[in-house]
Formats: C-alpha cells, structure tokens, sequence
C-alpha cells in the first residue's frame, strides 16, 4: 500500500529563477542545483515538513514529461511511497491503471515505476510515480528533516541514470 507521498515533481523552465524563488521567497531549505550533462537533467530539491520538492529542469523529450498532453512548466508528477512497489503495481493495474512500459527502474537505492497519464483516466491526467526505497540514505533523512534556515548540510540523492525512452503502454486494440 501508499505508506506516504515521497516528493511532487515539479518541472520549470528555469531551475536558477526557480531556487530563488522557493529558497529566497519561499523560505524553504535547498541543498543546491545538481547538474547531470549526460541526460541534460538538472535537479534542484527544496523540503517542507518532510515532503521534498523536486525542481526538474530538461528538454521535454528526455523526461516522462513528453507523454503528458500538458508539457510547460507546473506540477510534472506525484510520487508515492510504497514499501512493495510490486505488489503496489499489480494493486493499481487490477483496479484499471496502466503502468508505463520499460520500468521498473532501480537507481540511487530506490526503485520507480511510473503510471500512464491518461487525461480521461482514472487519475485524471495527473502522472504517479510509485517509489520503493530501498535504503534511507543519510543525506535523505538529515535533508527531509531540515526546516527553513537550518543550515546542517546534506544532498538529497540523485536519479542519476540516463532518462528513460520507454514507450508507453498502450490499451489493447489502442
């Protein structure tokens, strides 16, 4: 089952302007801008109260962002905690959700595996991203239990494999 949501992706053209914002405005706690040039990935994450931020900066067609009919800056996914992302998948998929194809993934000691998102289905166009971790990182929890100001360090860890090309999964006779 969904134990708790593990972060809200959220997608921004411009990832300086977007620190500055939710550190500098916000008041939230960002441990830095994290650049991946293989993938063109830059990430940035910024907590409150235990949910984690994740500022996503990337051309559209390297990011799950392509699949959705939406693609500008906003809320790009929700990420879900699961302790058993397998069971957790086949919970969802018997209840009519669709999962994309080419995950599960496992990187940085979690494993992910993304729903499709259907406009018209049954999350209304909003992306899931199920998360199992596999182990706490330090950095993790010393990150997510920092509050505004508190200045005691910490990296959260990086999905730094490539970014997925997976197709989607398609419906039968889709």
């Amino acid at each position: 089952m969904v134990s708790r949501i593990d972060h809200l992706g959220l997608y921004v053209a411009d990832i300086e302007a977007a620190v500055r914002f939710w550190r500098d405005v916000v008041g939230l706690d960002c441990a830095g801008i994290e650049d991946h040039p293989e993938t063109g990935l830059r990430l940035a994450h910024v907590c409150i109260n235990g949910v984690e931020l994740e500022l996503i900066e990337a051309p559209v067609e390297r990011t799950q962002l392509r699949h959705m009919p939406y693609q500008g800056p906003g809320l790009y996914h929700l990420a879900l905690r699961t302790d058993d992302l397998a069971a957790e998948v086949a919970r969802l998929q018997a209840a009519g959700v669709e999962m994309q194809v080419g995950f599960p993934l496992e990187d940085a000691g979690m494993r992910v595996q993304f729903t499709v998102p259907d406009p018209a289905g049954l999350a209304q166009g909003v992306m899931i991203e199920l998360v199992q971790r596999l182990r706490e990182a330090p950095a993790d929890a010393a990150l997510l239990a920092r509050g505004p100001g508190d200045e005691s360090g910490g990296v959260q860890p990086l999905r730094d494999g490539p970014a997925d090309t997976a197709p989607l999964a398609r419906k039968p006779g889709a």
